[in-house]
């Protein structure tokens, strides 16, 4: 079984790669509540995408649980353009143009039948390489949310607002379906 980690809130830093971007103080606080829902879970293998924000929300599970957390570029978020966009409104209008055209591509960007292609074809392949072990894949909204589409069509771009960070979905590949894993916040 796939369990696909959204990865907790993190936060832009000027002058930092996207890449780079770290865990908030509440995202790091997150990522520590994860341990308990993901060892319930019985994981017995972690991949992340190389960005710091997934790779920083599944270490304190990995860690915890002694497993080393293999980094995997596909499982990387969509590359939107080439450069950043101007403010957080022209970000979600950016991604609505790309859910009503999936071969739309802003300069230097992914559109996203090709990141779908590329979540689909990472999620398949470590599917096939850990049969019948559950394994988790940390990766970002827009990868989980194509993912998630490729499987229910009816998932699009609302779906994507309404995705927390931190999420946990249940994806059953040959089933071709999935479920969001209920978190319990400390309150």
């Amino acid at each position: 079984m796939i369990y696909v980690v959204r990865h907790a809130q993190s936060a832009p830093v000027p002058g930092m790669a996207p890449a780079d971007y770290p865990l908030t103080p509440q995202g790091r606080e997150s990522a520590v509540r994860l341990v308990p829902v993901l060892t319930a879970l019985g994981i017995e293998q972690v991949y992340s995408s190389p960005y710091q924000r997934a790779v920083d929300t599944v270490a304190p599970f990995a860690l915890g649980a002694g497993f080393a957390c293999e980094l995997d570029s596909e499982l990387r978020e969509r590359r939107l353009a080439d450069a950043p966009l101007p403010s957080p409104v022209a970000h979600v209008a950016a991604v609505r143009s790309c859910w009503e055209d999936f071969d739309h591509r802003l300069p230097g960007g992914e559109s996203n039948r090709e990141c779908q292609a590329r979540a689909l074809g990472a999620a398949s392949r470590l599917w096939d390489q850990h049969s019948g072990e559950r394994i988790v894949l940390a990766s970002h909204g827009q990868w989980t949310s194509l993912l998630l589409n490729a499987l229910d069509p009816g998932f699009g771009v609302e779906e994507w607002l309404a995705i927390p960070n931190p999420a946990v979905f249940q994806v059953d590949l040959e089933a071709r379906t999935w479920q969001a894993v209920p978190l319990v916040e400390a309150g």
